[in-house]
Parts: structure tokens; C-alpha cells; sequence
């Protein structure tokens, strides 16, 4: 089964740099916050870090990236990433390291096109899993043999799940999920449109 994860922590940082790179950033971006106060201050840790869109409209550009990689509690990072972790090393090792990058790319794209159509603020990397899950949902449709019958049960739930946790969660990004998600199937659509 594709998602069940045998290796090493050195073979796994060998073989998907592009995951290890983005989950040590984001580990690192979680550390900074607890050391500079923020994280124990969830206004200071939006005001700092924050996907908030009237702020990028005055030219606070670089929170598109901050607001991926920052967390708001334990739960949260360790959800967002043990999800990066067992759902992106299939899609690098598929796609390949730049065309990787483009999906995590499309996540963040996705996810900010339609953030600034609201005033919510955002932080965290569930847009990046839900373009995952958005590629995967793409290969469903169209591309389900390269998909073993458990990965096909296992995605299908995580999509429902993933749907609902969305509209019932309080406190979701509703826009950030959608736009992710919409940026990871757009991607696959190119991709495959390109023959691959």
C-alpha cells in the first residue's frame, strides 16, 4: 500500500527532499514561535506570521509563505504534517522533485487566490493538504490503476472526511481548504494534459 511509510528517517530524507525540506520549514517555523512568544499569543502569531489579506493588499506579500509554514498549537502542526508526511512521498516519488514543488506551489497559489477573495485570516499548511488531496482525487477519476484498491479506500475516506471536517470544524478555513484543494486538482489536469 503506497501510504504505509517503511523507511528509514535517512532513506526517507533521501528519497523526498522536497517533503523533508517543507516539514523541516515548517518545524522550524513552529520552534521560532514558541521561542519569540507568539505561539503562546495567538493575536501576536496572526498579527507576525498570518495569511491576512488586507495586510498583503498594503504590500505584506511574504505572509502568502509564513502563513503556510506557521502553526497555531501542537495539534495543529502535528495534524497538517503527519498528513504531509504519509501523503506527499507518493507524489513527489510520482511526479518527480521540480514538478513537486510546482503542486506544493499550486497549494499555496490556490489557497491565497481565494483567501483574498475574504477577510479571513489563516495560518497552517492544511491548504498544502488539501492540494494533495486534490491530486489524488484527480488520479481517482482519471488515473485509479495507478492507485492500489486499499490507497483508492483509504482516499475516498480521507476526502469525506476531509469534507466534512471542513464545513463542521469551527474555526476551518473553509476558503483556504476549497482553494487548496482546487489548486491540487488543477494541477493534475495539467499534468495529465501534458501526457504524463
Amino acid at each position: 500500500m503506497i501510504f504505509l511509510r517503511h523507511e528509514s528517517l535517512r532513506q526517507y530524507l533521501r528519497d523526498y527532499p522536497v517533503t523533508s525540506a517543507f516539514l523541516a520549514v515548517a518545524i522550524a517555523m513552529f520552534l521560532w514561535t514558541v521561542v519569540d512568544g507568539s505561539q503562546f499569543r495567538p493575536f501576536l502569531l496572526y498579527e507576525r506570521y498570518a495569511f491576512i489579506p488586507s495586510a498583503i493588499a498594503a504590500g505584506e506579500w511574504w505572509r502568502i509563505f509564513t502563513a503556510t509554514f506557521v502553526h497555531q498549537g501542537w495539534m495543529h502542526i502535528l495534524f497538517n504534517l503527519f498528513w504531509i508526511y504519509v501523503f506527499a512521498p507518493p507524489l513527489e516519488r510520482y511526479l518527480g522533485k521540480g514538478a513537486f514543488l510546482g503542486l506544493l506551489a499550486a497549494g499555496v497559489a490556490g489557497t491565497a487566490f481565494l483567501l483574498l477573495s475574504t477577510s479571513e485570516a489563516a495560518v497552517g499548511a492544511s491548504g498544502i493538504d488539501f492540494a494533495l488531496l486534490g491530486f489524488y482525487v484527480f488520479l481517482l477519476w482519471r488515473k485509479p490503476y495507478w492507485l492500489d484498491a486499499q490507497a483508492r479506500s483509504i482516499l475516498v475516506a480521507v476526502a469525506v472526511l476531509g469534507a466534512v471536517m471542513t464545513l463542521v470544524v469551527p474555526g476551518i478555513s473553509i476558503a483556504g481548504h476549497a482553494g487548496g484543494f482546487l489548486g491540487g486538482f488543477g494541477y493534475a489536469a495539467l499534468w495529465n494534459r501534458r501526457g504524463r
